[in-house]
């Protein structure tokens, strides 16, 4: 390119030569990158992992110091407050097994040889994100009413975002390649 450069007479056709190789790569590029199997480096994964689970983890543990300071008995506390902080820590545990479950794919290249738990992961966010909105619907709600902007935030990073994320570990690593997998590596150890 740069050898045809040289042989533009003015700089308007240079320039205008110069924009029709830019696009030209531009193509070039995006045509090697499109797949169509949604699989992608994992310089790529961490920040998309980090970005799903990351905010529903901190909820997790933001309940779980809710609900040992709870625990700890400083004065009078009722026992809804009580049941809707573990309510919140049981339904935020996808957010750390989401965690834990991308970590291992990240650094082992697999998931786990439970089919059910990218499963769970899925089912269970879209679980989180309909008990956010059945609260918020019946006016109450950590995040507040349906009009609100923190509630939408919140839906968006306490359910959409681990259900994308756990999507795309099943779309990545479907459970049965990984039963596959097992049985030929059991046949393999025994033969």
């Amino acid at each position: 390119m740069l050898a045809e450069l040289h042989h533009y007479d003015s700089d308007g056709a240079a320039l205008k030569w110069a924009i029709g190789c830019l696009i030209a790569a531009l193509r070039e590029r995006i045509a090697s990158m499109v797949r169509g199997d949604l699989r992608i480096s994992h310089w790529i994964a961490v920040p998309e992992m980090l970005l799903c689970f990351a905010p529903l983890t901190i909820g997790w543990l933001d309940a779980a110091r809710a609900l040992g300071s709870m625990a700890g008995g400083a004065g009078f506390v009722s026992s809804g407050t009580v049941l809707s902080a573990a309510a919140a820590l049981v339904l935020a545990t996808t957010g750390p097994v989401g965690s834990l479950a991308a970590l291992r794919v990240l650094l082992l290249g697999r998931l786990s040889h439970a089919r059910w738990l990218p499963k769970v992961l899925l089912f269970g966010s879209i679980i989180n994100g309909l008990v956010l909105l059945a609260t918020a619907a019946r006016g109450g709600g950590a995040f507040g009413s349906l009009e609100d902007f923190d509630f939408w935030c919140g839906l968006v990073l306490l359910s959409a975002l681990p259900a994308l994320g756990a999507a795309h570990l099943i779309v990545l690593y479907p459970p049965s390649s990984l039963s596959t997998s097992s049985v030929s590596n059991s046949k393999t150890c025994s033969s």
